[in-house]
């Protein structure tokens, strides 16, 4: 799948233009994905903010250089460590938001 331009997508009908979004969104998170309340695709997997990984952090702390480094660093520790918590223990892991 090629993901279109604005430019493309304007010249789509309201029909196509659905039927792009449908297709570009399984292409993206699977044939059926999970939903949040206002009917937006929840990303779920290693690596997502449900599955939080050792490799994102490390990503952050060598790569990431915005103003708020120590916060965001801090806060991906957090919840690594909340989500090997929770695995130890066999309860559910819920990302904060």
């Amino acid at each position: 799948m090629v993901t279109k331009t604005p430019l493309e997508l304007a010249e789509l009908s309201p029909e196509q233009r659905r039927q792009y979004v449908r297709e570009e969104e399984a292409s993206v998170f699977g044939p059926n994905p999970l939903r949040d309340r206002d009917g937006r695709p929840i990303e779920q997997g290693v690596g997502s903010a449900s599955q939080p990984t050792h490799n994102h952090v490390a990503a952050l702390k060598r790569w990431y250089d915005g103003p708020d480094r120590d916060e965001v660093i801090a806060a991906a520790e957090a919840a690594l460590n909340r989500y090997e918590d929770c695995r130890r223990r066999g309860v559910p892991y819920v990302p904060e938001k």
